[in-house]
């Protein structure tokens, strides 16, 4: 196959593939499917005009449009995680010129924002993210999720859920379902936590991403006082997850299974750290710690094994399966 072919056939199944995810992610923004319509259309428009070089001209508004964005996305998440700061600042700012239809305008906001709370810098950060938690993408999603947690306004979240219209609607978000997991486990409501885990799973959340599947998956063990699952899960699926957060929910689960001087020494520590959603999180459960389980219901430790059994499934057979985030067609 001919380069020029291995460009076309690239092109067609990465737009494709794109529209597609978005289709299944209820993505209602019309301007989210431009770039494939527009690769589509470039590749269709080439084809009938030169099929012999539909691949070249095809493939390099594809590079612009689609892998370019993509690959400049993962180096900004690279670069927060491990929290230099300035360097994400920079790339989301290319990202906001390079991708403008795929949410990014609000993204260098939300970086300089999570820049001035690791300085301590709080007033300021709190600013910018109340700015954007009310707006409707991805960012203000983030910097709603963020404020919660620094806030640890707990019950007025879950407030918002049930007096919603839709509640269903609203929980469709997996960033919004994820964080209303954790809402139910930090009010104690460890029983309604563990029916809308199960709800979310036997009815799995169009788009939802293997990332926010073990990450309920976590927090779901952690409340339940399951500390084996919660490091399994993080030395597994979520082992990219930074030191802090692994050691505040392993921590989380010590507490939740009643190890109250082990996990009150690694919250401590926690509180100290440079990670300022973590020091306030780790301040929160010294203060208010997490309900004690001392004993599971038949179905809270039949759904643990289940999420037992598949956990060591996928670590066995990794290389040929991963979490399922939708019924196949």
């Amino acid at each position: 196959m001919s380069l020029n072919w291995l460009l076309i056939w690239m092109v067609a199944i990465s737009s494709g593939f794109v529209l597609l995810s978005l289709l299944r992610s209820r993505v209602r923004s019309p301007l989210r499917y431009l770039p494939s319509f527009l690769v589509g259309g470039t590749l269709l428009f080439c084809y009938r005009r030169g099929i012999e070089t539909a691949g070249y001209y095809a493939g390099s508004v594809w590079f612009v449009l689609i892998l370019l964005p993509l690959v400049i996305n993962l180096t900004k998440n690279y670069f927060l995680n491990s929290r230099r700061f300035r360097s994400a600042y920079v790339v989301s700012r290319l990202a906001r010129l390079l991708d403008p239809f795929g949410g990014t305008r609000d993204q260098p906001r939300l970086v300089q924002a999570l820049s001035l709370l690791n300085r301590n810098q709080n007033e300021p950060a709190m600013a910018i993210l109340e700015s954007l938690c009310h707006k409707n993408s991805t960012s203000g999603r983030a910097a709603f999720v963020i404020l919660t947690r620094l806030r640890g306004d707990w019950q007025r979240f879950v407030d918002l859920i049930h007096n919603s219209p839709n509640i269903e609607r609203q929980l469709a978000d997996p960033v919004v379902s994820n964080l209303y997991l954790q809402a139910l486990g930090e009010l104690g409501q460890t029983e309604m936590l563990m029916q809308n885990f199960v709800h979310g799973r036997l009815n799995r959340k169009r788009g939802t991403s293997a990332v926010m599947l073990n990450s309920s998956r976590m927090k779901a063990a952690a409340f339940c006082g399951r500390t084996d699952l919660v490091a399994m899960i993080l030395d597994g699926p979520l082992g990219h997850f930074d030191s802090a957060t692994q050691r505040f929910w392993i921590a989380t689960a010590m507490q939740a299974a009643g190890r109250m001087d082990a996990a009150h020494s690694a919250f401590e520590e926690l509180q100290v750290g440079k990670d300022r959603q973590i020091a306030v999180a780790s301040s929160q459960r010294i203060v208010s710690p997490v309900r004690l389980v001392t004993h599971l219901t038949p179905e809270m430790s039949e759904v643990m094994a289940e999420m037992k059994a598949a956990l060591q499934h996928e670590s066995n057979f990794a290389l040929m399966s991963a979490p399922a985030t939708a019924a196949p067609i």
